[in-house]
């Protein structure tokens, strides 16, 4: 987990977890996150593009 923060409104939490696939994401919520307190979990899946080619010009 590189980061979690309390927030105000939908969420009371957000977290920045970093898990090598979706096999291993669904993972860490299933063992980590099943608790009777959560009633929610949202996924969102980032990138980032570390190099990219271009044509540029005529």
């Amino acid at each position: 987990m590189r980061f979690v923060a309390a927030t105000s409104g939908r969420t009371s939490l957000v977290a920045n977890v970093v898990t090598p696939d979706g096999a291993a994401t669904l993972d860490f919520v299933d063992t980590h996150l099943a608790h009777p307190g959560v009633v929610g979990v949202e996924i969102v899946t980032m990138g980032r593009v570390l190099k990219r080619s271009s044509s540029y010009g005529g």
